[in-house]
């Protein structure tokens, strides 16, 4: 016969806590998918294209709100479309059912806005070679600095809350923006066509 310990309140709250827990050196954290970046601010009508960096395909994407959000994928390039002004995380699975997740939010900016007070802001620029494109900075304290992966393929200044993007040769970059506190940053990814 087995003995059983009965609890009709919270008193072996504590018990079944400290029996089921385990200590710090026993924790290992889940494995997570990574990404060219995590969170993603775009406008209605516009798509963006996350790159999963991982070699597990096939992948299967899910929209936490596809009236705010689409997706698909191929390969390992999944591409988040605008619906509706809005957050929704974009959950992505492996065939080993590895997750992870891509945050995203829809505004009313201006297409091509980058809001530097988000955290890990990223925007993509295609530039036509020979040619300049201007991003509008939003957030963070100014003076912005700016900082290009690859001044072969493109160069960029900053002119008050602009930063000007100058093609220089086909190919693919990155260029930071920081602000003035060196607190908020962003990313825009610079393909030269």
């Amino acid at each position: 016969m087995r003995n059983l310990i009965k609890c009709s309140d919270f008193s072996c709250l504590g018990f079944a806590f400290s029996f089921f827990s385990s200590s710090e050196d026993d924790y290992t954290s889940s494995p997570t998918l990574e990404f060219s970046t995590e969170k993603i601010e775009m406008s209605i009508g516009k798509s963006v294209t996350v790159e999963v960096r991982s070699e597990t395909d096939p992948y299967t994407v899910v929209s936490s709100d596809e009236n705010i959000a689409k997706v698909n994928v191929d390969k390992n390039i999944v591409t988040i479309s605008g619906v509706n002004l809005g957050n929704a995380m974009i959950i992505v699975t492996d065939q080993n059912n590895i997750t992870g997740t891509l945050y995203v939010n829809i505004t009313d900016h201006l297409p091509g806005d980058l809001d530097i007070s988000m955290e890990r802001a990223t925007i993509v620029a295609n530039v036509n070679q020979g040619k300049d494109s201007v991003i509008k900075i939003i957030g963070g304290v100014p003076p912005y600095k700016v900082n290009s992966k690859d001044m072969q393929i493109a160069e960029s200044t900053v002119n008050d809350s602009e930063v000007i993007i100058s093609g220089i040769t086909v190919g693919i970059t990155t260029i930071t923006v920081t602000d003035n506190n060196k607190k908020s940053v962003g990313t825009i990814e610079v393909e030269v066509k």
